[in-house]
């Protein structure tokens, strides 16, 4: 197993132990971290990463609602995983996304040329057997 996997396997426990935490205030009130994380987004999940990377290792994360992801997340739709939020990641000065982003939310990429006329139809929405690319009159 690699480092990197090894890191989000550790941050995605320590992320899963702080929502436990969090939800039962008896034990929460136990716990005295040096570092408060708030917010279990990619910016409090890469920060926590980081003091992890430095040797801090007594940090809780604090998340409000029920999912880890922040702005990215989906939901299950007529059996069909849809993303309701957050639909562009990007590596910061054109370097590669994050490796948490590559391991954990096994997101996959591709490319688009973002021509305003272009429609990518999906075979989920028009019940066709492959995706097809359309290119739309503007007129």
């Amino acid at each position: 197993m690699s480092s990197t996997t090894s890191s989000a396997l550790v941050l995605a426990a320590a992320v899963l132990l702080a929502l436990t935490l969090a939800q039962h205030g008896s034990l929460a009130a136990t716990v005295e971290p040096r570092v408060i994380v708030v917010g279990a987004g990619m910016s409090g999940i890469s920060a926590a990463k980081r003091l992890s990377d430095a040797g801090i290792t007594d940090l809780l994360i604090l998340e409000a609602t029920d999912h880890i992801g922040g702005r990215m997340h989906k939901k299950n739709f007529a059996g069909i995983n849809v993303d309701v939020s957050a639909n562009w990641v990007e590596g910061v000065n054109g370097g590669k996304m994050s490796p948490i982003v590559n391991s954990t939310l096994k997101l996959r990429n591709f490319r688009s040329d973002f021509h305003p006329l272009r429609l990518i139809v999906s075979p989920y929405i028009c019940n066709l057997r492959r995706p097809t690319l359309a290119t739309v009159d503007s007129r």
